[in-house]
């Protein structure tokens, strides 16, 4: 009986997160969408050859030998170019329009927030903080963690805002249905 109260929690807790993540794409989605954004062709490029390098990354670490990614490359490199640049797009879209809403609303992070964060993952991966801080710090990635989070505050201020923006509809909708 306690392990199926313990598996019903969990998918509860799991439906939870996925409808939260739902919620804050679709939020996400609607401002991005509704946002015009120039995008430096540069930007872009470089996010291209970021993405093909991951995947370079990412056959490496399945074994596959880097002459034969170089072959792949090269016989798909168009196909794998726009591909690319339509998520390459969408990303950096999203990036610039976080980072100015953050901007306009002021949302910042404090070290302590880096420092919970940090424990969080730690945990999650069962690494040393000090450790992760460190590799973040050589891989340069420290930066890339804190926007991150920024993101995330950024994304959760915009559900927030869509969230009590839709009661205050609904209950002006109440009001005026009751006085009819």
């Amino acid at each position: 009986a306690e392990l199926k109260e313990d598996i019903k929690q969990r998918m509860l807790e799991a439906e939870e997160i996925r409808l939260a993540n739902e919620l804050k794409n679709e939020v996400l989605k609607k401002v991005v969408d509704n946002a015009s954004v120039e995008l430096p062709e540069g930007m872009v490029e470089e996010r291209i050859e970021y993405m093909i390098q991951d995947l370079q990354r990412n056959f490496a670490y399945q074994g596959i030998p880097r002459e034969e990614f170089q072959k792949y490359v090269d016989t798909h490199k168009l196909e794998l170019h726009e591909n690319y640049r339509v998520q390459a797009t969408e990303a950096i879209k999203t990036e610039l329009v976080l980072e100015q809403i953050a901007k306009q609303e002021n949302i910042t992070i404090t070290d302590e927030d880096v420092e919970q964060e940090m424990e969080k993952l730690a945990n999650q991966y069962g690494r040393d903080v000090a450790d992760l801080k460190a590799a973040l710090a050589a891989s340069g990635e420290l930066e890339l963690f804190k926007a991150g989070l920024i993101n995330d505050r950024t994304v959760d201020f915009l559900v927030e805002k869509n969230t009590s923006e839709k009661q205050e509809t609904e209950t002006a909708s109440e009001n005026t249905v009751t006085e009819e």
